[in-house]
């Protein structure tokens, strides 16, 4: 094809767009995760010097027992190098949970930079942009930048998980009713999260998602040639087996949703909102 050619014209401006919206999110969202882990490093930060504290001797309490035994005469035993094991594990449990935010945060630099260099400047050729533009996007999806992205906010709920986790073990030996509190709060925090990350695995119409839901369908529905089953199916429909022995039926129900059950809500949805609003 010529230089000049009209399908030049309209790859360049069908890939600005894409690429346009595509970068704005990944931006978008990599912007938002800098600014909480940065902000959820400090906090944490502050917790580890305090929980730091638990793994050195109390050298208050040793002067005094030295002093006692200089006085009675008796002979001074110094501080032992064995750490509580609760101190340990709140500090192993910190640490990581700063460790992964950090890494969130580097990884997230790291990502903005080869973004920046993502795009292509204009050219007079449009044919040599539209190759450098593809030859870009193909090297994007070789060496697995999308996962890498996608990657970067697991990282950032791990350390939560972490830190919540390490509150937990702080209580504990302090009081056991703060504990309780943050042990029922922690562990609805947590089920929350499974539940958003699994709910669409299972009902196609759930709206919740996690990075993680993507790679659990792959797993779950890696049988069926259609994942979505129903978005306004009936709750048998919906739980159909994962196997691929309900491939077939589950695909047929996704078939007929295409085919009849969405056209008529989008129907419904052109009366509701904008032929005769207020209905």
């Amino acid at each position: 094809m010529a230089d000049d050619a009209r399908v030049w014209k309209v790859y360049l401006k069908a890939a600005r767009k894409h690429d346009k919206e595509l970068l704005d999110q990944w931006n978008g969202t990599l912007d938002t995760l800098l600014i909480f882990a940065g902000l959820f490093s400090a906090v944490l930060t502050t917790f580890i010097i305090e929980s730091y504290k638990q793994m050195q001797p109390d050298y208050a309490k040793e002067a005094f027992l030295l002093q006692f035994a200089n006085i009675s005469g008796t002979r001074y035993v110094g501080p032992s190098d064995e750490v509580e094991e609760s101190a340990r594990a709140i500090n192993c449990l910190w640490i990581s949970s700063l460790i992964a935010s950090l890494s969130t945060a580097l990884i997230a630099i790291l990502a903005k930079q080869w973004l920046a260099f993502y795009p292509v400047s204009d050219r007079e050729n449009l044919r040599e942009w539209a190759q450098l533009r593809q030859y870009r996007f193909d090297a994007l999806k070789r060496w697995h930048v999308p996962v890498l992205i996608a990657v970067v906010p697991v990282l950032l709920h791990i350390s939560l998980m972490l830190f919540l986790a390490g509150l937990v073990v702080f209580l504990w030996d302090i009081d056991t009713g703060t504990m309780v509190l943050a042990f029922v709060l922690s562990s609805a925090t947590y089920g929350l999260y499974g539940f958003t990350t699994l709910s669409p695995v299972f009902w196609s119409s759930s709206p919740f998602r996690t990075p993680l839901t993507p790679v659990l369908k792959r797993i779950f529905h890696r049988d069926s040639p259609i994942i979505a089953i129903s978005l306004y199916s009936v709750a048998i429909a919906a739980m159909l087996g994962l196997t691929a022995v309900h491939a077939v039926t589950r695909s047929v129900v996704a078939l007929y949703t295409l085919a009849v059950r969405i056209p008529r809500r989008c129907v419904s949805f052109l009366i509701r909102n904008v032929l005769v609003p207020g209905i």
